[in-house]
């Protein structure tokens, strides 16, 4: 009887830890769930400014076919949003790669701030203009040269732009500065949202 009720103790004991480990599962299961979401919903809204520039851009083009001419940079608003999108795509399979176990390498180049900025600005003036939000930029016109990730830099870049612009209430304004100041590049924000 002594060693039944022993047995019988070791089993409880055995299955309440089972249960204590299926918990902890559990809630880590669900916690990776919520980051996934999170994840996903950074992703949507990444996704919408270049498919908002690329679908403005084929409407101006279906509605008057001879607007590229007038209008070339139509042409390099939806290749410039183009890249973008790809460039998001090719993130998701780099997500993909790191999640199997593999690296990424960091692809730091020296790049201009004051262009990518320009172009920034340039595709986001599309969206803007739908909302009557007025984009004023203060660049310099020489180079701000950067060591970064272009990718990245641009993509941090465009989701401040673009956050910026979806708060601001039609009709107000967001302003872009980009200056050096000694050994540091500052870019600031602001708007009226």
């Amino acid at each position: 009887v002594y060693t039944f009720r022993l047995y019988v103790q070791q089993v409880q004991t055995h299955l309440a830890n089972l249960e204590q480990i299926v918990a902890e599962r559990t809630k880590d299961l669900a916690a990776l769930n919520r980051q996934k979401d999170a994840y996903l919903a950074v992703l949507t809204h990444d996704m919408m400014t270049p498919l908002t520039s690329i679908r403005l851009c084929a409407e101006e083009l279906q509605a008057d076919p001879t607007s590229a001419v007038d209008n070339p940079s139509l042409i390099t608003f939806l290749l410039r949003s183009q890249r973008t999108l790809f460039t998001m795509v090719r993130n998701i399979l780099d997500i993909e790669k790191l999640q199997a176990g593999g690296s990424l390498s960091s692809k730091k180049t020296i790049c201009d701030l004051a262009q990518l900025l320009n172009n920034i600005v340039e595709i986001m003036q599309i969206e803007a203009g739908e909302k009557h939000v007025h984009i004023h930029y203060v660049i310099p016109d020489r180079s701000l040269l950067v060591y970064a990730d272009r990718n990245q830099l641009e993509r941090a870049l465009t989701n401040l732009l673009s956050n910026a612009v979806k708060y601001t209430p039609q009709g107000g304004s967001v302003k872009v500065i980009a200056e050096q100041k000694t050994d540091k590049l500052i870019v600031r924000f602001t708007d009226t949202g």
